[in-house]
């Protein structure tokens, strides 16, 4: 059909409305292609469905300006010059248009959140083949009659493209999100409904009457897109003022337990300074007690996670990679605090924590952001420019803090438990440039991004140069995160709260960098994946008669510990490990309760590990592989001596035994071992496979 007006290019608001329909329409091609090939779980929002699309229309609008100044412009001039050809006026749409959409496919092998000045061979390469896509259609477009009546229909068809692309997109989340699984009635009667609202809307929309108000109607979406992209730059306000149980005041009204993905002990003292690298946690240390020899009882996020709030070892609790969903049957850290009275609360930033039903159970508000950001062209975009945002969901640290803060004024009169997951230092490593050295902030942070994106794990990829800055930048990104916990820090003394509040600082498992050859973590037990901070700031009310504590533990007895700090009443045989809160109050030098143990690793479950009294056993199925380490001459866990030492290697396997036996028991006392949830485990391997842990 033809328009009102012979030539419909001379109508500004038509060459307009043309520009933000295809920015729309390719826009919405991005998340439909997100949405069939990821399904990332974050998109089951109808906000996060607008929100990525915001995003991709202002990258796609942004990026067509660019190559509109950089390809069409030079070629029409040039065109004119050489008087080859005669430009058309919608060259500058067809020609920059087509050539974005070659960029996006070559942007989209770029690293992912890499930003785009760190790689100028791949921006160089981007934009020469934008150019040259842009010079061929800009051509073929000087050939075309807009004025007919078939290049008339063609602007009908441009501007009205975004529309059935929309109604896709709906579909396609109705498929995936709203009512997945097999066909049903209520399924095909939605898909019938959404078909003929997206065909019937088509045709009135080529109607006159519509298509006169199109541009504006393309304005209106274009305004509120924008608006949901702006406003999910910003953190959402914390949940609403909860009210009370009703409980009586308790000897400890207020406790905030901070764990750290991914942070070794020595990530927070690389000099054995606390001071020099991690000063709020040095504060914390000043106020309570270290244990300098704590470690974690698994060397990755899920079991150890689960052992810190169940007082369980990974042996009772079964969280593995063949397990993954946490026992419902197993009471949890929060469940005592919500019985006792105390409200609850959860700000964290690992998916592999988002809606564990048995760990968010007794937590009032529990807020670990959904599944997985998708990779579309509006998300790397804008982390590309504007470095790590929110939209990441691998960079929440920022929110984390704002909200617990936000949450803490709004309850600050009340007895609560507040949990904080900071996610960082957490691959990939990308800390603002801040953190950096001021000798090395021009570098960038390409080089922590494309080594997360390589998950590589051998020696020789990288030289000893670049190994330095990939621990420089895991640095920073320790630095980061302890800056925010100066913040809160300081937002506790505002409240006049930091003085009696316990505050306990740990760690989920810390991170390899080549020092047995690999990288990453969840594969050995090696003391860069065990060896993590455990730091209690205790209430002005605790008396302690030491702040430095060198016993070796687990943070299995983490649990019993708060318990038996705040006065809470608990059955010490429902857990693994015995309370610590005897080790700054007895004169006596403290000595371990008992060895640390160590199992569930990502690969090889049927490995485990014991330390007990300066020695590290790793007990592997094959006994002529075994090994064994004095931490004391040799902390580096360089020399096995396993071979030299056969008698203590019969003991500590034999200790290993005992306690597996022991962990039997305990398991079928608590009535652990029921089936997990076939969609629950599904989706928990989803989440390990996109955070690297699998392939």
């Amino acid at each position: 059909m033809g328009l009102d007006r012979p030539d419909p290019l001379e109508q500004p608001a038509v060459r307009f409305a043309l520009v933000v329909s295809f920015a729309h329409g390719l826009a919405a091609a991005d998340l439909i292609s997100a949405t069939v090939f990821q399904r990332p779980s974050v998109l089951s929002s109808p906000l996060a469905v607008a929100s990525h699309l915001g995003a991709s229309f202002v990258a796609v609008l942004t990026l067509y300006v660019m190559l509109r100044v950089l390809a069409d412009l030079p070629l029409r001039f040039i065109g004119k010059f050489l008087g080859k050809f005669e430009p058309g006026p919608l060259s500058a749409g067809l020609g920059g248009g087509l050539g974005l959409t070659l960029g996006v496919v070559i942007l989209r092998g770029l690293p992912p959140r890499a930003r785009l000045l760190d790689d100028p061979y791949a921006l160089v390469l981007l934009l020469g083949m934008a150019a040259a896509a842009a010079a061929a259609a800009y051509r073929l477009a000087c050939a075309v009659d807009f004025r007919s009546p078939a290049g008339s229909g063609l602007v009908t068809a441009l501007l009205i493209a975004p529309f059935p692309l929309w109604s896709l997109l709906i579909c396609l989340w109705l498929r995936f999100f709203v009512i997945p699984g097999p066909f049903s009635f209520k399924s095909v009667v939605l898909y019938a409904a959404a078909a003929t609202v997206m065909a019937g809307g088509t045709w009135l929309l080529a109607r006159p009457v519509f298509f006169r108000r199109l541009p504006v109607l393309l304005l209106g979406a274009t305004l509120l897109m924008a608006a949901m992209a702006a406003g999910s730059l910003v953190s959402r306000p914390a949940a609403g003022r909860l009210e009370p149980r009703g409980s009586k005041p308790h000897p400890v009204p207020r406790v905030i337990l901070i764990t750290i993905d991914t942070l070794r002990r020595d990530g927070l003292s690389p000099d054995g300074s606390l001071a020099s690298i991690s000063p709020a946690a040095a504060e914390l240390a000043r106020d309570g007690v270290e244990f300098t020899r704590a470690y974690s009882p698994a060397p990755w996020t899920p079991p150890s996670i689960a052992s810190l709030f169940s007082g369980l070892s990974p042996d009772v609790h079964g969280v593995n990679r063949r397990q993954t969903v946490f026992p419902e049957s197993a009471p949890m850290l929060a469940d005592f605090f919500a019985e006792a009275g105390y409200l609850t609360a959860a700000f964290g930033g690992n998916k592999l924590l988002t809606r564990q039903r048995a760990l968010s159970r007794g937590f009032d508000h529990y807020w670990f952001p959904e599944g997985d950001t998708p990779h579309t062209l509006g998300v790397a975009a804008l982390t590309a420019l504007l470095g790590p945002i929110s939209w990441s969901d691998q960079q929440r640290t920022e929110q984390i803090t704002r909200r617990a803060e936000s949450w803490l004024r709004l309850h600050s009169d009340r007895d609560f438990f507040l949990w904080l997951h900071y996610f960082d230092p957490h691959g990939p490593y990308i800390p603002p440039g801040e953190f950096l050295p001021e000798n090395a902030r021009g570098r960038g942070v390409a080089a922590g991004l494309e080594f997360e994106r390589g998950k590589r794990r051998a020696r020789p990829f990288y030289s000893r140069k670049q190994q330095n800055w990939i621990r420089e930048l895991y640095r920073g990104e320790v630095r980061y995160v302890d800056s925010r916990l100066a913040r809160l820090i300081d937002t506790l003394k505002r409240l006049d709260l930091y003085d009696d509040t316990l505050i306990v600082l740990t760690s989920d498992h810390g991170e390899e960098f080549w020092e047995h050859g690999g990288t990453l973590h969840g594969h050995t037990f090696y003391n860069e994946l065990l060896a993590v901070p455990l730091i209690f700031k205790l209430p002005s009310s605790e008396a302690r008669t030491r702040s430095s504590i060198p016993a070796e533990v687990s943070t299995v007895s983490l649990t019993p510990t708060i318990l038996d700090l705040c006065g809470l009443a608990f059955e010490p045989s429902q857990f693994s490990a015995r309370s610590l809160a005897d080790f700054w109050t007895s004169e006596a030098e403290p000595k371990s309760p008992l060895p640390a143990f160590s199992s569930s690793p990502l690969y090889f479950l049927n490995r485990h590990a014991i330390i007990e009294n300066g020695w590290k056993y790793i007990r592997h199925p094959e006994p002529r592989h075994d090994e064994l380490y004095n931490l004391k001459s040799d902390p580096a866990e360089k020399m096995n001596v396993a071979s030299i030492e056969p008698e203590r290697v019969a003991r500590l396997r034999s200790r290993l035994d005992e306690h597996r036996e022991q962990s039997r028991a305990l398991k079928a006392r608590l009535g652990i071992g029921d089936p997990a949830d076939p969609a629950a485990q599904e989706e928990m391997q989803r989440r390990l496979k996109s955070l690297g842990y699998t392939r």
